[in-house]
């Protein structure tokens, strides 16, 4: 799991250029990098432990999220949930520079995969579905 050290981080410098040079160019939403922010909402679900760490699960396994931005994205959780928590995920500037729900279809479509990913009994079947 040390790939997704600082992983909103990550989100923002590499991903977020890259939804707002397609929507330049285009305007319909970038499938992939959609159902990569589904897959990263649902990978930033946390729960504090007794060390103030924020905890994510998957799979009846537990893992510390490393992020600087976990306490926001906790704070996301417990206020909303489905479609309305994609939403104020990803209109807040604070995580991203720019309100990204904002975008042509973009939310609708992150919202569709955090929903199937939510549930799928099958993970890498739900994914094969996508891809």
């Amino acid at each position: 799991l040390n790939i997704t050290l600082q992983y909103t981080s990550k989100m923002l410098m590499r991903n977020v250029p890259n939804i707002l040079n397609h929507y330049a160019k285009n305007n319909t939403p970038p499938k992939l990098i959609a159902f990569g922010f589904a897959v990263y909402i649902r990978f930033m679900q946390s729960r504090v432990n007794d060390n103030g760490q924020h905890v994510g699960n998957a799979n009846e396994s537990s893992y510390i999220i490393n992020d600087d931005k976990a306490r926001i994205l906790h704070a996301h959780f417990s206020k909303a949930s489905g479609a309305e928590l994609v939403r104020a995920i990803l209109a807040d500037e604070t995580l991203w520079g720019t309100n990204l729900a904002s975008l042509f279809e973009f939310a609708d479509f992150v919202s569709r995969f955090y929903e199937g990913i939510m549930l799928a009994d099958n993970l890498k079947q739900y994914m094969a579905t996508v891809l």
